[in-house]
């Protein structure tokens, strides 16, 4: 017959002549715990059919035997305590879900707490919570201020810059306020695709806990960034605004630029 411990479920083939037949319990050659013994042939006092069980008698929750109460199961050597144990750990499993894309694993969400990937297992896409008009203009706003700081200091540091490298030319001429404007144009174009690119959230996004995502839920790379943030935003800035305001009328809150890169912003 095969025995196997009910604490670490090593398991071994044990002749039957072996077993001394008085026998009722066994210690486990791995972990040294004891557990009851059930021989092959011997099966405990069932339960008389028609009558209601007695106040001591327990269900084994695994196996279904009717018993006298304790803390092994005598017909399949279970640990109560530790079966209901494994049970809600089981259930607190169930209640976690992988994300498809980065393989984090986390509580039932809409969306994946590391890279933004929509979690279909955790929520249909039509329930899905994304992010309205009002929300991304606080957002932008926050971004706004943060890019004027950056090109200011930026720009500044660059025309110190030009003025070591030729300080002849006029910190006034042309050529200065033409290249100048151009760098301050890329930093404010690089602030948007990096932050974009590399996680999906600008720090105003962050600040309210918004994500940019692919439409199927993947999340972002620099190349659809800048395509989002680059031709998609001129595209909507040209159409007198129009395409920003989509975002307000649209079932998914897309915006043209969302549109054009098949992008869509998510809350956290």
């Amino acid at each position: 017959m095969i025995i196997t411990c009910p604490h670490c479920g090593f398991s071994t083939e044990v002749s039957p002549e072996n077993i001394p037949a008085d026998s009722t319990e066994a210690t486990c050659p791995k972990c040294k715990n004891s557990f009851p013994l059930q021989q092959e042939g011997v099966e405990g006092p069932p339960a008389a059919s028609g009558t209601q069980p007695d106040e001591g008698e327990v269900t084994c929750p695994a196996c279904g035997r009717r018993q006298p109460s304790g803390s092994y199961c005598i017909a399949c050597g279970i640990d109560y305590a530790k079966w209901h144990r494994r049970q809600e750990q089981d259930r607190a499993d169930a209640e976690q879900v992988t994300c498809p894309f980065c393989g984090h694993v986390q509580s039932l969400a809409t969306a994946c707490l590391r890279c933004g990937g929509i979690l279909s297992t955790a929520t249909s896409r039509e329930s899905i919570a994304y992010a309205g008009f009002w929300v991304r203009c606080v957002a932008a706003i926050v971004d706004s201020i943060a890019v004027w700081i950056l090109q200011l200091l930026l720009t500044l540091a660059m025309g110190a810059m030009v003025g070591l490298i030729a300080p002849n030319s006029g910190s006034e001429s042309f050529a200065s306020i033409i290249l100048l404007g151009l760098f301050s144009s890329a930093v404010g174009m690089a602030y948007y695709v990096v932050f974009t690119g590399a996680c999906g959230q600008t720090p105003g996004k962050m600040l309210l806990r918004l994500k940019v995502v692919r439409s199927d839920g993947t999340g972002m790379t620099y190349g659809r960034a800048a395509l989002r943030e680059i031709l998609g935003k001129f595209v909507s800035g040209i159409t007198l605004g129009v395409g920003y305001l989509m975002v307000a009328f649209d079932d998914r809150k897309q915006g043209l630029h969302d549109k054009i890169a098949d992008t869509c912003v998510i809350r956290l």
